[in-house]
């Protein structure tokens, strides 16, 4: 599994690449595929290439922007979303709904979070501030795709 993180001074970026890393090594699963984008569709585009190359089959991207990239640069070299690769983006922005396929896509309140960040500017002591994501599940992932074993 891969990684397309966002700029590496962003806290968002930030944050978001450590979750990946730490979740995969909680799997025991190697977390050092990971290309930095610029929250851009060509940068996504550009770094999904890269982690294809390196034999990925499944890409968590930092946004919905370069997971957009991803998808393109997917069907550019050939491969189907899921079949060949998964692919999850973060935000939900409104057109996730309608790439080709439909984006699986990592979804905050950030109406809540603004909530909760003037209550807590207010002084409200019983406010938590973190607002918990949601997973967006769409036509973008799959089980992994079957790999010849090799002969022995």
């Amino acid at each position: 599994m891969g990684h397309i993180a966002g700029p590496p001074e962003w806290l968002d970026a930030q944050q978001r690449l450590t979750g990946f890393q730490e979740e995969l090594r909680s799997r025991q699963l190697d977390p050092r595929f990971v290309e930095i984008g610029d929250w851009s569709a060509a940068s996504g585009h550009r770094a999904a290439r890269a982690l294809i190359e390196q034999g990925v089959t499944a890409i968590f991207s930092g946004n919905d922007q370069m997971a957009l990239g991803a998808l393109s640069a997917a069907v550019s070299l050939g491969m189907t979303v899921p079949g060949d690769l998964s692919i999850v983006g973060f935000d939900d922005v409104p057109e996730a709904a309608y790439y080709q396929p439909a984006l699986t896509t990592v979804r905050q309140d950030l109406a809540e979070a603004g909530r909760r960040a003037v209550a807590l500017l207010l002084g409200e002591a019983d406010v938590r501030p973190a607002v918990d994501p949601e997973l967006i599940e769409r036509a973008s992932t799959g089980a992994p795709p079957e790999r010849p074993r090799p002969e022995c």
